[in-house]
C-alpha cells in the first residue's frame, strides 16, 4: 500500500525511452552485485531502474532548471558515477540518487559497498507505469540499514526546500 504523503505521477514517454536508451549504451558496463540472478531478470530490474531515474530526475529538471544539474557522466556511457543528479541548494550542491527497491528481500538501502549520497530518493514502478516517489533518506541512514518505504522522510520536505531556492 502506497503512503498518502507519497507523490504519484505517470510515466513519461520521452523520459522512459532516454532511460532504456541510455541503458542499452551503459549495459555493457554494468556490473551486477548477484551473480546468480538470470540474464533476463537482470535486464528487467536494470532497464526498470533506468526508466525510474530518467522520469524522476526529468521531473526535477522541469520543476527546477535552475537547480537542476546533470551528473558528471551524463552522456559518458562507459563511465559511472556516484549519484544521479544534482541540486544546486544553498549552502552547497546536493548529490541525489534514485533508489528503488534492491536485493532479494525487495527492501531499499545499502547492497554493496557502494559510497552513500548525500540524499536517495526512496521511489518504485507500480504496475501500470506510475512513478512513485515514497520520499527521501540521508546517505549515512541508506548505508546502514534495509527499510521499507514506511521509514522514509516525506518528499514535501525536499520540495519546499527546493521551490525555496528558486
Amino acid at each position: 500500500m502506497t503512503p498518502p504523503r507519497a507523490l504519484r505521477f505517470p510515466a513519461e514517454l520521452e523520459f522512459t525511452l532516454a532511460g532504456v536508451a541510455d541503458y542499452a549504451r551503459r549495459r555493457p558496463y554494468l556490473k551486477t552485485n548477484d551473480e546468480t540472478i538470470s540474464e533476463s531478470a537482470l535486464i528487467f530490474y536494470q532497464a526498470k531502474g533506468f526508466i525510474l531515474q530518467f522520469n524522476v530526475t526529468g521531473q526535477h529538471r522541469r520543476r527546477w532548471p535552475r537547480l537542476y544539474r546533470e551528473a558528471p557522466n551524463y552522456g559518458i556511457f562507459d563511465m559511472s558515477y556516484h549519484y544521479d543528479f544534482g541540486m544546486a541548494v544553498k549552502p552547497k550542491m546536493l548529490e541525489l540518487d534514485v533508489a528503488g527497491r534492491s536485493g532479494r528481500d525487495k527492501k531499499y538501502g545499502m547492497t554493496n559497498n557502494k559510497q552513500p549520497y548525500d540524499i536517495h530518493l526512496i521511489c518504485d514502478i507500480e504496475n501500470d507505469m506510475t512513478i512513485v516517489m515514497y520520499g527521501w533518506v540521508t546517505g549515512e541512514f541508506y548505508k546502514n540499514n534495509r527499510f521499507s518505504e514506511d521509514e522514509v522522510q516525506p518528499m514535501q520536505i525536499l520540495i519546499d526546500r527546493f521551490d525555496g531556492e528558486r
